[in-house]
C-alpha cells in the first residue's frame, strides 16, 4: 500500500494541466512561424530540419520532471502507514507517582516504590504511540518529567524516584496529585494515572475527580500495598540501624493501603483500578488504554520511495538540457534558454545536497564529530557519566554549536551535576537566536537545573529566583505552557516558605562539626551518658523557667492605694491578681 509523508504537496500536480496548455500554445506558435517562413516540403528538399519533435520533447520533459519532483516532495512510502492517528493527535498519559515515606513500606515482594518502578518500566517500554509525563507528589507535587514522546527518557527519570524526596513536603495529598496531572493534560487527549498506596493524609480527592469528569479525563490507578500494612521507614538512628516513624505514644506508625476512594475515582471517570502487585497489571493497563485511544504502534515506517521520482526528474532535466542546441527559437531567446539551463545545471548538485541534508537534519550535530556521536550513544544507553565526558570533548571542538551545548546540559542533569547543567543550558540559550522555537525549552530546563541546584547546594534564594526568571521567560513566549506555569507557582511558593536565615544563603543554618577526642576519633556517648545529659537539661530548663516567673512578678505594694492600682493594672492586662502576704 502506498502512503505519503506530506500528501498536501500533491496539490502541486494541479499546475501540470496549465503547463500542458502553455506547451501546446508554444508549439502552435512555432508551427505558424515555420509556415510563414517557407513550405515544409521545400525546406525538406533544402535539407533544413524543421521538425517540431525536439521542442515538444523538451517541453514535455520539463512538465514530467516537474510532476516527478512534486511526487518526490510528497514523500511516497511503500507498505508504510501512520496508524490511526496523526502525530499531533498522539494521546498523552500523565503519571503521578507517590513519593511519600509510606512508599518505603515493605509489605509486598519489595518496598512499594520498587514494585511501582517495575510496573512503570513494563508500561513505558510498550507504550509506543503515546506521550508520557511524570509527576512526583507527596503533600505537594513536582513535574519530574514534562510531557514527552521520548518514553526512554521518561523511563529513566522514573527510575530515580525515591520515597521521601527532599524536594517535596512529606505527606500524601491525592487531590494535589490529580490536579497536577490535569494541568499536564490541558489541551491534550489522554488519561491520568495515579501510582499510590492511597493513604489520604490531606486534600479531598473527590474535588479533583469532579474536575477530571468535567474535563473528560479518565483516571487510572495502580494501587500499592496491603491492608495489613507495615512500619514506615524514617532514616537511620544514631547507631546506623533502620529507624521507623513513631507515634506520639511511642508506638510504630503503621501504613495501610486504602483503595476505596481510588476505586471510586476510576469508576466514575471511566478509568480502571489495578493492584500493581498482581501479575500482568501493566499489560492489562496498556490493553485498556489502547482499546480506548488506539495504539500508535500499529503504524510502520515502510520503504521510502522519494529517491525514484527524484532520480527520474533529474534524468529528464539532463536530457532536456542536451536537446537545447536544436531548439527552433530566435537567437536571443535561445541564448536566454541556454543561460537558464546552464544555471539549472550548476545549481542541481547544490539542490541535491540540500535535499539530502533535509533528510538527515536530525543528525547534523554528529556529522564529522565522533565524540558527539559517542556521547549520543552513551546517553541513549543511560550511561550519563560517559555521555557527559564525550559531549564535553565534542563541545570543545565546536563551542558555538547550541545543540551540542543543550545535549551537554541534558547529560549533566541526568548525571546529577545541576551546576554544570545550568551552565550548559545557559550557553545554549546564548547561542540560539531569539526567535528560535527551541529556546523556551532550553530556558525551561535551565530553570529546572537551577531549582535542583538550590536544593542540593544551598543558597536557595538566589538560585530559585534565577529559576523563576527562566520560567517567566518561557511564559513570555508561550503563556499557555502548563508545565512552566506549574513549576513557577511551585518554586515561588517554596521560596516564600523559606526561613529568613535560609533566604540569606543558609549561613546561619550550617551544622557544627562533632566534638573530637584527644586522639582524633569521634566521641560515641553511651545511653547512660545521654540520659544523664537529658536529665540535667530538663532540670536546668525548670530552674530557668522558675527564675523567669519570679522576675515577672510585680513588686510588693507598700500601701492599700498601691495594692488597688496594682490589681487594676493586672486586670487590664488579663494577668492573675497577686496579693501580698499581709
Amino acid at each position: 500500500m502506498l502512503s505519503w509523508d506530506a500528501p498536501w504537496c500533491l496539490w502541486g500536480l494541479v499546475l501540470v494541466l496549465p503547463m500542458a496548455f502553455a506547451m501546446s500554445g508554444m508549439v502552435r506558435a512555432l508551427r505558424l512561424r515555420r509556415d510563414r517562413y517557407a513550405d515544409p516540403d521545400l525546406m525538406a528538399e533544402m535539407r533544413v530540419r524543421a521538425s517540431l519533435a525536439s521542442p515538444m520533447a523538451r517541453l514535455s520533459m520539463l512538465i514530467v520532471a516537474f510532476a516527478l519532483l512534486v511526487v518526490a516532495l510528497a514523500g511516497p512510502r511503500l507498505g508504510g502507514h501512520r496508524g490511526v492517528r496523526l502525530p499531533g493527535e498522539m494521546p498523552s498519559l500523565a503519571i503521578a507517582v507517590d513519593v511519600s515515606k509510606s512508599m518505603g513500606v515493605q509489605d509486598l515482594s519489595s518496598d512499594r516504590m520498587g514494585v511501582a518502578r517495575d510496573a512503570l518500566d513494563g508500561l513505558l517500554v510498550n507504550l509506543s504511540g503515546w506521550k508520557a509525563g511524570v509527576i512526583a507528589f507527596a503533600d505537594d507535587a513536582l513535574v519530574f518529567c514534562p510531557m514527552t514522546s521520548d518514553l526512554s527518557a521518561a523511563k529513566t527519570l522514573t527510575a530515580r524516584l525515591q520515597p521521601g524526596m527532599a524536594e517535596l513536603r512529606q505527606g500524601s495529598n491525592l487531590e494535589v496529585a490529580l490536579r497536577a496531572a490535569l494541568v499536564q493534560l490541558q489541551g491534550r487527549v489522554g488519561a491520568a494515572l495515579l501510582v499510590t498506596d492511597g493513604e489520604p493524609l490531606a486534600g479531598t480527592l473527590s474535588k479533583a475527580v469532579a474536575e477530571a469528569q468535567a474535563a473528560g479525563v479518565s483516571v487510572y490507578v495502580l494501587g500499592l500495598g496491603t491492608s495489613t500494612g507495615g512500619r514506615i521507614p524514617d532514616g537511620r538512628d544514631m547507631f546506623g540501624e533502620q529507624a521507623f516513624r513513631m507515634g506520639s505514644d511511642g508506638s510504630p506508625v503503621i501504613s495501610r493501603a486504602d483503595f476505596k476512594a481510588l476505586q471510586e475515582a476510576a469508576r466514575v471517570t471511566g478509568g480502571l483500578f489495578l493492584d500493581a502487585a498482581q501479575p500482568g497489571a501493566p499489560e492489562r493497563l496498556l490493553a485498556h488504554l489502547n482499546s480506548r485511544w488506539g495504539s500508535g504502534s500499529e503504524g510502520s515506517e515502510g520503504i521510502l520511495l522519494y529517491q525514484i521520482p527524484l532520480a527520474l526528474a533529474l534524468m529528464l532535466l539532463v536530457l532536456e538540457a542536451g536537446l537545447s542546441n536544436r531548439i527552433l527559437l530566435p537567437f536571443k531567446a535561445r541564448l536566454l534558454v541556454e543561460r537558464v539551463m546552464r544555471r539549472v545545471r550548476r545549481t542541481a548538485p547544490l539542490a541535491l545536497a540540500l535535499l539530502a541534508l533535509s533528510q538527515t537534519a536530525w543528525s547534523w550535530p554528529w556529522q564529522g564529530n565522533p565524540e558527539a556521536r559517542k556521547g549520543a550513544d552513551a546517553y541513549a544507553a543511560g550511561q550519563w557519566k560517559e555521555a557527559r565526558e564525550a559531549l564535553v570533548k565534542a563541545a570543545k571542538e565546536r563551542p558555538d554549536d547550541p545543540r551540542l551545548a543543550y545535549d551537554l546540559g541534558c547529560a549533566h542533569y541526568q548525571a546529577g551535576d545541576f551546576e554544570g547543567a545550568a551552565k550548559a543550558f545557559g550557553r545554549a540559550a546564548e547561542l540560539l537566536p531569539k526567535g528560535d522555537k527551541t529556546l523556551p525549552w532550553v530556558r525551561y530546563n535551565r530553570g529546572n537545573a537551577l531549582y535542583r541546584l538550590g536544593e542540593a547546594k544551598g543558597d536557595r534564594k538566589a538560585r530559585w529566583q534565577a529559576a523563576i526568571a527562566e520560567y517567566q521567560a518561557v511564559l513570555k513566549s508561550n503563556p499557555k505552557d502548563a508545565d512552566a506555569v506549574y513549576n513557577l507557582e511551585l518554586v515561588t511558593r517554596r521560596l516564600k516558605a523559606l526561613p529568613e536565615d535560609k533566604q540569606q544563603g543558609g549561613a546561619s543554618g550550617q551544622k557544627q562539626a562533632p566534638p573530637k577526642e584527644a586522639g582524633g576519633g569521634d566521641v560515641m556517648p553511651n545511653p547512660a551518658e545521654i540520659q544523664a545529659t537529658l536529665d540535667a537539661l530538663q532540670h536546668e530548663e525548670q530552674r530557668f523557667q522558675s527564675e523567669v516567673r519570679r522576675e515577672e512578678r510585680p513588686p510588693e505594694p507598700s500601701s492599700a492605694s498601691d495594692l488597688l492600682k496594682q490589681l487594676v493594672d493586672q486586670a487590664a492586662k488579663g494577668q492573675p491578681a497577686e496579693r501580698p502576704d499581709w
